[in-house]
């Protein structure tokens, strides 16, 4: 069930002062800020399945090697295609640092390196170029929007975990002796949140498909 800020702030206002009415002024706005805080932190913390992007598509409309990703880029979940090819159209992604060393072993050596930062934006290069009209495909994890109105949606699956979250952190700037309990109780909720993800369900196939399944292609065999 979905949850907005507001229910955040009320569920923080009903600990911390014991009493349900939305705060005012200075007192409003720092809590905001400690609820995008907490946000920002769990898609820190591990790779959420709520901030991933599928089949993000930019247009390409001339041959170029490098690209501005989204501002809410945080990394890559997978190898770009390019779908206007039928094979060899996959860029694996490797560290900056490397790309001298693949160029000079083999100029057409298919890799992608990211880079730039959340100031001055992140881009993602490309070797070989990009032709003119090519079909980029790519799944990519995100980072959470700030909340804003008090009825924005909280992305963040565990309103446990988010409200305990703030009082932790209300309570840490008072020395309040209660903060390392509600602390633990954010970090179990963060640990709850960790373990279901990982989890399969029952409908699942436990595997790693590659190209070579498609293929219907067995290491060790010859037919």
């Amino acid at each position: 069930m979905s949850f907005t800020l507001n229910d955040i702030l009320n569920d923080v206002a009903a600990i911390v002062d014991q009493d349900t009415t939305l705060a005012t002024g200075t007192d409003l706005t720092v809590r905001v800020q400690l609820v995008n805080q907490v946000q920002y932190q769990w898609a820190k913390n591990y790779q959420p399945k709520e901030l991933r992007v599928y089949g993000f598509a930019p247009s390409i409309f001339l041959s170029c090697t490098s690209l501005a990703l989204p501002s809410n880029f945080k990394s890559l979940m997978g190898r770009p295609y390019d779908m206007s090819k039928t094979s060899g159209n996959d860029y694996e992604e490797i560290r900056p640092e490397e790309s001298y060393i693949r160029l000079t072993m083999d100029v057409n050596n298919r890799y992608c390196f990211t880079g730039g930062n959340e100031v001055t934006g992140k881009w993602i290069n490309f070797n070989p170029a990009l032709a003119s009209g090519a079909s980029l495909l790519f799944d990519y994890q995100s980072l959470p929007s700030s909340l804003v109105t008090l009825q924005d949606i909280v992305t963040c699956p565990s309103r446990s975990y988010m409200y305990k979250g703030v009082i932790a952190k209300i309570y840490e700037s008072r020395a309040d002796p209660r903060f390392p309990q509600f602390n633990s109780e954010a970090e179990d909720s963060l640990a709850n949140m960790m373990e279901e993800e990982a989890a399969l369900s029952g409908a699942f196939s436990n595997q790693i498909r590659t190209q070579y399944d498609r293929q219907n292609f067995h290491i060790g065999s010859d037919g």
